[in-house]
């Protein structure tokens, strides 16, 4: 619409260069607070003699301004302030919010080291028998002292320590570390066709349970060596100490104070069925109620620079050999 138009329609409407402008007053320039008033493009002073009001026109249009600015920086300051805060706050609630981290998983269980001297479970001789990679040397922690004993109570009752595969069982000394069938159970069985190798232990105080009844401390069908390792105090209805339907060897070794205890038994130290040799080994205090109280014989013997005394039987206290 041109002018004159919209000033029919609205008598008191202004062009833009003229609104909010007195009758007769040039129109108004804004300009930069911070430059002098006669150094502004545009700048008029008011000429002398002009009345304090119009002068006060320009002072407080240089004052609003100033709010104006000074409002700005403050609103300024608080969006810093306000976007600091949030993320401070941001970070902060992912730092408490994110995923734990997972627990460092527990060390494998070394399955050639005895860590314990429990009859079953993780670290006992039994799960590492089990456990063990074939042709292994299972070892014994430094610190163990004592027996390994299978108490009369627990699941194991009756159940013998069975080696399937090729091992070597390596303890800390005949004096030092026992294992014990706890009169419920005979100590070890060696499986047909596998080659094993027990040294520096005590074995004692086995009795087979159910099942075969020879063999108190060892029933051997395997190839088994003994190394300064000593069989005591193992009792069965023959061999009491040990039966051997393998090949045995004996080496350093002691063999005493087991007994075979059925009315027709033999053989208290040993009842040898298979292949026996015995060196630098002794069978002594050992009993039968038969015959052999030391070692009875029944397959191939050979004995270097051993000694079997002092065991008893009714028939060849020391050795009997089956005719």
């Amino acid at each position: 619409m041109s002018t004159e138009e919209m000033q029919f329609a609205d008598p008191d409407w202004q062009p833009p260069g003229q609104r909010n402008r007195a009758p007769g007053q040039e129109p108004f320039y804004p300009q930069p607070v911070d430059t002098p008033r006669d150094e502004r493009p545009g700048w008029q002073s008011p000429p002398q003699g002009e009345s304090d009001a119009e002068s006060d026109y320009y002072a407080g249009y240089r004052a609003r301004q100033q709010r104006s600015y000074s409002v700005s920086s403050v609103v300024s300051v608080l969006v810093v302030l306000l976007s600091v805060a949030f993320s401070i706050g941001t970070a902060g609630w992912f730092l408490t919010h994110q995923a734990p981290t997972p627990p460092t998983p527990p060390k494998s269980a070394d399955p050639t080291l005895v860590t314990n001297l429990q009859d079953d479970g993780v670290g006992s001789l039994r799960w590492v028998i089990a456990n063990a990679p074939e042709g292994s040397t299972i070892t014994f922690d430094g610190s163990l002292r004592g027996t390994i004993s299978r108490p009369s109570s627990t699941p194991t009752n009756g159940r013998d320590i069975l080696i399937g595969r090729n091992v070597t069982i390596r303890g800390p000394g005949a004096g030092i570390l026992a294992i014990s069938g706890g009169n419920a159970g005979r100590v070890f069985d060696v499986s047909k066709g596998v080659l094993v190798t027990i040294s520096n232990l005590t074995i004692k105080d086995g009795e087979p349970g159910e099942g075969y009844p020879n063999g108190g401390g060892i029933y051997n069908e395997g190839t088994l060596t003994l190394t300064n390792t000593t069989v005591s105090g193992n009792r069965a209805l023959g061999g009491g100490g040990i039966d051997n339907a393998g090949t045995l060897t004996l080496i350093n070794s002691t063999v005493s104070g087991n007994s075979a205890t059925n009315l027709y038994a033999s053989g208290g130290g040993i009842y040898n069925a298979g292949t026996l040799t015995l060196i630098n080994s002794t069978v002594s205090s050992n009993s039968a109620s038969t015959s052999g109280g030391g070692i009875y014989n029944g397959g191939r013997l050979t004995l270097i620079n051993s000694t079997v005394s002092g065991n008893r039987a009714p028939a060849g206290a020391d050795i009997a050999v089956k005719v």
